[in-house]
């Protein structure tokens, strides 16, 4: 952790370094750029008194040509005009000379004061964006210690938490197994007339409630499987027609003790329809979706299942006449534990997040099309499979 901490301020460190010494060579740039333009200046006003100089001269000397002709002795005059001209034409350009030294040595003065200065500053910034850093990173390294002793309590608990998991299930899984047993030895003595009619009426509340606690068990159980990457799909041709009347037969019962109408429409369908797909785990979706239709569907309610034939793959729908789930809510009821609608927590919430990770598996969708009392519609698809993936699942 610290040679990360270490190497991350290092790497701020030089990238601060090299914007610094971009900076440096835009300021000294900046202050040649100066140099230069101040030079040409002076250098352009000495030639211009150079030229004024000349310009004087030549006019004097003009001058003194006319005179030549008038006399020898003009002649001695002229020269000693030129010879002083020339002289003063000499010490112009000294003084000139020495004004653009002078001027050179100020510049020079000012530029070193100058970037003296830029350096210092540049130097403060430097150090207090170093200062930054350093707590920046200080703050990191606090915060990700913090995240990662986060992180392994919540690791311990939730290992804790499927440990107790898979104890409590495979533990009720012994005891619920024996009271199953005896519901059925005691249901088939009633057919014998063993048992008066409301004892017969208790056996086969005793049988439901068992089925129903083996269910939960089993969710409970396929999470765990789902969460570890263990839960294992095997997957072959199998007819959906006989998948569904099979996972409807089974909730008969139930649903004409509640006074519901179960309807499942397959005689308008190609009974023969065959998909690749792990049929129990499919019947599993199918009595997952049906046990909340019939769950939510008061008495005197209608609950219909169908499929239809699109493009490239098979859609099952399953209707109810219940309340209907709210559109803002349509993706919480595939979530892990969720309980939408109802206050009495029947059940644990996981029957519909089940039926999405498998329905998932096998490459298809699945959604929900409903309408706040206007009843719920849970569709699902399966792909279709092609003739060569029918003929090497053979």
């Amino acid at each position: 952790m610290q040679v990360t901490e270490k190497t991350a301020s290092s790497s701020d460190r030089i990238q601060t370094n090299k914007s610094l010494g971009a900076e440096r060579g835009k300021t000294d740039a900046a202050l040649l750029q100066r140099r230069k333009l101040k030079s040409h200046r002076r250098q352009s006003s000495v030639e211009e008194v150079r030229r004024e100089s000349d310009r004087n001269a030549k006019a004097v000397r003009a001058e003194s040509d006319e005179l030549v002709a008038i006399g020898t002795t003009l002649e001695e005059q002229l020269h000693a005009e030129r010879e002083l001209a020339d002289q003063g034409i000499a010490l112009e350009r000294k003084h000139a000379d020495l004004a653009i030294e002078s001027a050179r040595h100020a510049n020079e003065r000012e530029s070193i004061a100058f970037c003296a200065e830029e350096r210092l500053r540049t130097d403060k910034n430097l150090h207090k964006e170093r200062v930054r850093i350093d707590k920046v990173v200080e703050s990191a390294a606090k915060l990700l210690m913090e995240e990662k002793s986060a992180h392994e309590a919540t690791k311990e608990n939730v290992t804790t938490r499927d440990e107790f998991i898979a104890i409590v299930s495979h533990d009720l899984r012994s005891p619920l197994s024996v009271v199953s047993m005896c519901a059925e030895a005691l249901a088939l003595r009633s057919q014998g007339d063993v048992l008066s009619l409301q004892q017969a009426k208790w056996v086969d509340t005793i049988r439901r409630t068992a089925a129903n606690m083996n269910r939960l068990i089993l969710d409970l159980l396929d999470v765990e499987h789902m969460a570890s990457g263990s839960l294992q799909m095997t997957k072959t041709p199998c007819c959906f027609a006989d998948i569904m009347l099979e996972s409807v037969g089974k909730f008969r019962v139930l649903a004409d003790a509640a006074k519901i109408s179960l309807r499942c429409d397959v005689s308008l369908q190609n009974p023969n329809i065959e998909v690749i797909a792990d049929a129990d785990r499919i019947r599993q979706v199918l009595e997952n979706i049906l046990a909340n239709a019939v769950k939510f569907t008061p008495p005197g309610g209608k609950v219909a299942v169908s499929f239809e034939f699109l493009s490239k793959e098979l859609q099952i729908s399953v209707r109810d006449s219940g309340p209907g789930i709210d559109a803002s809510r349509h993706q919480d009821v595939f979530k892990r534990f969720s309980q939408i609608g109802r206050s009495d927590r029947t059940g644990v919430g996981l029957g519909l997040y089940i039926a999405k990770w498998i329905v998932e598996s096998h490459g298809g969708r699945i959604w929900v099309d409903t309408e706040v009392k206007q009843g719920s519609r849970f569709l699902f698809t399966l792909p279709l499979p092609t003739q060569s993936e029918t003929a090497t699942a053979r």
